[in-house]
């Protein structure tokens, strides 16, 4: 199969799967389609392992609360001290309110980040799955 020929059907697939959540109108771009949002977010902290993990899951109930939060990814990378979070947000106005709360206000203080965190906010172009 030449490469064209699978940048055809992987367009065709796209436009049949565009289609068919559209209700059958005007198959849609996919760019026009973005309403999912992803933030990442990577920090430095002060506080021991075992406190960013108490902080994490004391604040749990309350972001499994939060209106418009899909889902969040508590992270840990290799470099010593470094956390993080992916935030799937339903929308830009989602997180743009998540912004606005206690929560999200108290995140340094509970986390003990160090210095201003990597913030990455991310557009879904659209799912795999």
């Amino acid at each position: 199969m030449t490469k064209q020929t699978q940048k055809t059907l992987a367009a065709a697939a796209i436009a049949t799967t565009l289609a068919a959540t559209s209700g059958g109108a005007e198959t849609p771009n996919p760019l026009d389609q973005v309403a999912h949002v992803i933030q990442f977010v990577r920090f430095e902290s002060t506080l021991p392992r075992e406190s960013v993990l108490a902080a994490a899951n004391e604040r749990r109930p309350q972001f499994e609360a939060m209106p418009g939060l899909v889902q969040k990814y508590y992270l840990e990378f290799d470099e010593p001290n470094t956390y993080g979070g992916i935030y799937i947000w339903e929308s830009k106005a989602a997180m743009a309110a998540f912004r606005e709360t206690d929560l999200f206000k108290g995140i340094p203080a509970a986390y003990g980040i160090a210095s201003q965190p990597r913030v990455d906010i991310i557009p879904i172009l659209f799912p795999l799955r």
